[in-house]
């Protein structure tokens, strides 16, 4: 069953109804749970994305702890990544080997009412001597657009990297990365 957080226009209070799919102001949510959960957004923006270096950008998920109210559970909402006229490829690696850690990436609580800090940490132009496990690939073609990916519970204590390689150099691409944390407790 699939439950809704819905914005009463009058109250502004969350209010949990059913079947309300595809709503103005409906989102779908877990069973028993509405928005225990805070989502964070991060974005870089690359003008020049050459083949032989891609842009990469890691998102590093907390570590499991022994005490239950630390232990987070992240849920990647979506990838987007646009590129120019010249198109990318899309490689989304799980538990590559690190190099070099990268620049940090500001983490922005989509939440702006409740201040609140994101458990993951975000990078660019993070570097591997080793892929990991590759668990998604995409394609933008040379004509330019939009490619977006999502739907995925990211292990504890891992880090994950989007590598955008060009088609033909020069390339202008973008890329945000969308997640929900929840605490176990």
């Amino acid at each position: 069953m699939t439950m809704y957080q819905h914005l009463d226009a009058s109250t502004n209070y969350p209010e949990r109804t059913k079947g309300l799919k595809g709503a103005a102001f409906g989102m779908p949510l877990s069973e028993g749970n509405i928005r225990k959960a805070r989502g964070y957004v991060a974005s870089l923006l690359d003008a020049d994305t050459d083949i032989a270096t891609p842009k990469t950008f890691r998102l590093v998920t907390p570590a499991a702890s022994a005490t239950p109210t630390a232990n987070y559970k992240v849920f990647l909402r979506n990838i987007r990544v646009t590129a120019g006229a010249s198109g990318v490829t899309i490689e989304v690696l799980e538990a590559p080997t690190v190099n070099a850690a990268g620049t940090a990436v500001a983490r922005i609580c989509k939440d702006r009412i409740t201040a609140s800090t994101a458990q993951c940490t975000a990078f660019e132009d993070t570097t591997t001597t080793a892929d990991g496990t590759i668990v998604y690939n995409g394609r933008i073609p040379a004509a330019g657009g939009e490619h977006v990916f999502g739907g995925m519970v990211l292990k504890q204590g891992v880090s994950y990297i989007v590598r955008v390689t060009a088609i033909a150099d020069n390339t202008v691409a973008s890329a945000s990365i969308e997640w929900d944390e929840e605490p176990d407790a």
